[in-house]
């Protein structure tokens, strides 16, 4: 019987980004999931206990890290701003990028300098801090609409949602379908990400209209429960830490929906072994070619002037020995 209070590896797998914050809330959730208890105590004065909270590079993190290397949503990233519905923003909100710019000394030209600038001033108002009397001509009002929409762009079009939301529902769907197939007995799979982690999620499974910025300390749960023989999955979204978590439907699923509907009405989105070959991350093999050829002829070098320098130090060492066994006199030396 699974005990939600007594830690075991067996249980649940914990993953975070490579990033602090991210790294420490993974922690903090834990010390709260798991207090010691009976013989897991090891310290009385001190009611914790070490989990374990694995993480990759931020670069190789596809699942989670928005900074993943994926040249192709680098690329598709920048051509949004071509993109109609955001040229349409842009120009109707152009007088607030023109005077973001004047007033804080740098350029605010697309929807993510808005979000990146909002971001800053929500975090001080958050924190009482008084804001510059210029900025009440924009925030929140202006600037917000502009700050959630900026969460949708990575997953603007079906590529980009394969690229980063796509490898997140299949690392769901590949620990339900191993604990079904009893590959692994782990209840629970937990991710600390970002908010655009969470954003990317939902504007994925189309559970992210209209678009609102996740709140700090935002959480989705996808649950795989068993019905009737039947295995069903249930979505639910909390955003408020004074509300209980509410659910989301997944398309026009119902909202207890079948794994083998999930896996289906998902399969667009999840580009598989295939993410490196879309991202275009696979070897050009002219580029393989050049570069054997370019290490070769480095290691050839290397080698000649390795042995050039062992052939000096040889000889600069015989003839000190010849000098040492001849006569100088004393005005000589």
């Amino acid at each position: 019987m699974f005990n939600s209070y007594l830690y075991s590896e067996n249980d649940i797998y914990v993953r975070s980004s490579d990033v602090d914050r991210t790294l420490m809330s993974a922690m903090s959730n834990l010390a709260g999931l798991y207090p010691p208890v009976k013989e897991q105590e090891w310290n009385p004065d001190l009611l914790w206990q070490p989990i374990p909270v694995h993480t990759l590079p931020l670069e190789e993190d596809n699942v989670i890290s928005s900074h993943a290397n994926c040249p192709r949503l680098k690329k598709l990233m920048e051509e949004l701003s071509s993109d109609p519905t955001i040229k349409d923003i842009i120009a109707k909100n152009d007088w607030v990028f023109k005077y973001l710019t004047n007033h804080t000394g740098a350029p605010v030209t697309g929807l993510l300098d808005i979000d990146y600038l909002y971001d800053t001033l929500y975090i001080e108002h958050l924190y009482n801090l008084t804001l510059p009397e210029w900025t009440h001509r924009v925030f929140p009002d202006q600037m917000k609409p502009m700050t959630d929409l900026s969460f949708k762009l990575s997953t603007w079009s079906l590529q980009m949602k394969r690229l980063r939301g796509g490898p997140l529902v299949s690392s769901v769907i590949d620990h339900f379908q191993g604990f079904i197939d009893k590959t692994h007995g782990r209840k629970m799979l937990m991710y600390s990400g970002h908010d655009t982690t969470l954003s990317s999620l939902l504007n994925t499974l189309g559970m992210f209209d209209p678009p609102i910025a996740p709140p700090y300390a935002s959480l989705i749960m996808i649950e795989l429960f068993k019905k009737n023989g039947t295995y069903l999955v249930s979505f639910s979204y909390r955003n408020d830490t004074h509300v209980d978590p509410y659910k989301l439907r997944l398309f026009d699923c119902q909202m207890e929906c079948p794994l083998e509907d999930f896996k289906s009405l998902t399969k667009e989105f999840r580009p598989e072994d295939s993410w490196k070959s879309e991202c275009g991350l696979l070897n050009d093999p002219t580029m393989e070619t050049v570069t054997v050829f370019s290490i070769g002829t480095a290691t050839i070098m290397s080698l000649i002037l390795t042995l050039s320098v062992i052939y000096a130090c040889v000889k600069r060492q015989c003839c000190r020995k010849e000098e040492n066994y001849k006569y100088l006199s004393i005005s000589t030396r």
